[in-house]
């Protein structure tokens, strides 16, 4: 998990990354990464929300979204060693074509929702506040952090044509602002994309020598609606499949096993 966690930023921070982009709630967005937030804060730390905008919806790629909420929780709760507050809140925001003409940044004159993040921590020096987006670049200790959440932060807001900056003050705390287009053709408030599993049928014949996997895959395809037989390991399999050819739908098999492995 941690590697593909890795994985991911080096793709979000090169911009190389796949991304699904669909009508997505900011709001929804913000509480379901409160929810992880919470699980990795220290108890010391207090999450305040106040999402006043009342347009957010957004066209863009959710886990990148929720990805950017997470990373700037995670950069406040190490800028709060000893406890504090962290806010996070939404407002509606016109970006004026002045505006967009003054900024660095491709964005388009319009409707916005403004998001801020902001921390009662230790703050940024001057030299710190400089290279907050670079890549690889962190103050924590060798080993404890890889330098990407911040530039992954900045990679995703370019790529949702948003904008991002900060305040900070040593002692006092920093606040991050992002600034995103509202989708223009989202109808009312719009709201996550919803998903509906169709129940399936049939009989599967699972092939794998590990034991958990084996047993979290059956309970997956299970809940699907499908039947399912299990073999340990090759050998196994040839057996139940002579057995039960007629019965068995499809075969799911590992390819690294012993005795006789998925492809022989």
């Amino acid at each position: 998990d941690k590697a593909a966690g890795l994985t991911q930023k080096l793709l979000d921070v090169s911009r190389k990354g796949t991304s699904s982009r669909e009508c997505v709630d900011l709001h929804a967005i913000i509480h379901a990464a409160k929810a992880q937030l919470e699980r990795n804060l220290d108890g010391r730390i207090r999450v305040h929300v106040q999402l006043d905008a009342t347009q957010f919806s957004l066209f863009g790629d959710p886990t990148q979204l929720q990805s950017v909420i997470v990373n700037l929780g995670l950069n406040a709760r190490d800028a709060m060693p000893n406890g504090g507050e962290l806010r996070i809140s939404t407002a509606d925001v016109d970006i004026a074509a002045d505006d967009v003409r003054r900024t660095s940044f491709v964005m388009s004159p319009g409707p916005h929702v403004e998001l801020v993040v902001r921390d009662t921590g230790i703050g940024m020096t001057p030299a710190v506040a400089q290279r907050v987006f670079e890549p690889y670049f962190t103050t924590k200790a060798m080993g404890s952090g890889s330098g990407l959440g911040l530039a992954a932060v900045y990679s995703a807001i370019v790529d949702h044509r948003g904008a991002i900056e900060f305040d900070t003050e040593a002692g006092v705390g920093t606040s991050f602002r992002v600034w995103l287009p509202v989708d223009p053709q989202a109808t009312g408030r719009g709201g996550p994309s919803s998903h509906t599993l169709t129940r399936a049928s049939g009989r599967i014949l699972l092939v794998d020598d590990e034991e958990l996997v084996r047993n979290v895959a059956a309970r997956m395809l299970r809940s699907l609606g499908y039947e399912v037989v299990m073999a340990e390991d090759g050998v196994r399999a040839l057996e139940v499949y002579q057995a039960e050819r007629e019965r068995i739908d499809l075969v799911i098999l590992d390819m690294l096993m012993p005795r006789l492995d998925g492809r022989q």
